[in-house]
């Protein structure tokens, strides 16, 4: 009876959680890969110009910021 009780209360995610299938289906080799299969480069433009509008908008709340300070005293 005891257990019965303790697999009840047992969680189970998945019919295949915690065994070794999942593991080896996710560590098996893939054919379909070709070797020297470059990642895709950095665009560097992009990356400035998310920099440029946070620092514009990091500003713009700073100053907000500042005047409701300002107006507050």
């Amino acid at each position: 009876m005891d257990s019965e009780v303790l697999m009840m209360n047992r969680l189970q995610l998945s019919p295949q959680f915690g065994t070794h299938e999942a593991l080896a289906e996710w560590l098996s080799y893939d054919p379909t890969v070709r070797p020297g299969l470059e990642l895709p480069k950095i665009n560097w433009n992009a990356v400035m110009g998310m920099t440029l509008a946070t620092v514009v908008s990091g500003g713009v709340w700073l100053g907000i910021g500042m005047m409701v300070v300002r107006f507050w005293k």
